[in-house]
């Protein structure tokens, strides 16, 4: 449960989907509240996130824009889709005009919501816990091998290597921990990330500072990437073309 007075954040795990059920009060103030449960939700990698939002009271029309913010963000990492179950006429009323109507399923009943989400197709994806040692990053590489040859991923894979390699290295160096690299192919996209026990999040160097500098390299070779602080540590994903 995430929350405070105001607004309470019941997360499920309901694999292969993720729902937050929402209760209280939808502000300025308590909108980064459903913007943390969605992330947390969103750490086991769901096919869909469902947001319960049947028992939520909207009483500021500007916090509205966090809906949209977590769709798009969902869709480039780990790539779910997004469904809000909510009966509020107001809420329905204010989403087109935050483009949330072009990013979000609505459905009225948390039913019809898992009914929306169980079409959502099963993402094809590989996973494995790499040790804190140096032979993790050639392990990361191994992994991108298999996956990019069963996705038929002929031209990705030298740069998906070099990504998985120095982000689980950063794990390894910088976080001092195991990590989990996950692989996940999604329409015309890889996704990869690193979870590591560490909250910190990485920094990109210029050429001229010693270390990090692999950061910059993933920046390079990535449509997108970004770092999110867990319960459990951080995520640092990257986005990369699948060809």
């Amino acid at each position: 449960m995430i929350g405070e007075d105001g607004l309470r954040c019941r997360i499920e795990d309901d694999p292969p989907h993720a729902i937050v059920e929402l209760h209280g009060v939808l502000d300025t103030r308590t909108a980064p509240l459903l913007w943390a449960a969605a992330a947390k939700a969103l750490a086991t990698h769901p096919t869909c996130l469902i947001i319960d939002a049947t028992a939520l009271r909207l009483a500021d029309d500007r916090a509205v824009t966090v809906l949209p913010t977590i769709a798009v963000n969902a869709a480039v990492w780990p790539g779910s889709a997004v469904v809000l179950c909510t009966t509020s006429s107001e809420l329905l009323s204010l989403l087109p005009h935050q483009g949330a109507h072009q990013r979000i399923a609505v459905c009225h009943t948390l039913e019809q919501a898992k009914d929306i989400a169980g079409g959502q197709p099963v993402l094809p994806r590989f996973r494995q816990r790499l040790p804190r040692s140096t032979s993790a990053p050639r392990r990361a590489r191994d992994l991108v091998d298999r996956a990019c040859r069963s996705w038929g991923l002929t031209e990705t894979v030298n740069a998906a290597r070099t990504v998985a390699s120095e982000l689980v290295a950063n794990a390894v160096l910088h976080a001092h921990s195991e990590s989990v690299l996950t692989l996940t192919l999604r329409d015309s996209h890889l996704h990869l990330a690193v979870s590591d026990c560490s909250r910190h999040r990485p920094q990109p160097r210029t050429p001229e500072v010693t270390g990090g500098r692999g950061l910059v390299l993933v920046e390079g070779l990535s449509i997108a990437w970004g770092a999110e602080v867990t319960t459990a540590g951080k995520r640092v994903w990257a986005m990369l073309d699948a060809v």
